[in-house]
């Protein structure tokens, strides 16, 4: 997952300027948990089981606030697995 506004290359007021995701909710099949992410820029990892699931869901809840804008900006989220 890459967090908040991260296009451009070195973008940095445009990344502080809107929200970004704090808390995030990771739900599955095989039951949920809450994750952290930092506040940087860049790649950061969210692992999931490793174990077979028929879905994920991301629920937001709660974010650090953007110093211009209220609205939330996540660059590139990717899931990856061993798949069948």
């Amino acid at each position: 997952m890459i967090n908040g506004y991260n296009k451009g290359g070195s973008n940095k007021p445009a990344y502080r300027a809107n929200a970004r995701v704090e808390n995030v909710g990771i739900g599955s099949s095989d039951g949920s948990r809450l994750a952290t992410l930092r506040d940087i820029r860049g790649v950061q990892h969210l692992p999931v089981p490793n174990s077979a699931t028929t879905f994920v869901k991301l629920t937001i809840k709660s974010v650090y606030a953007g110093i211009r804008y209220e609205d939330l900006c996540l660059t590139d989220i990717q899931f990856i697995g061993a798949g069948t």
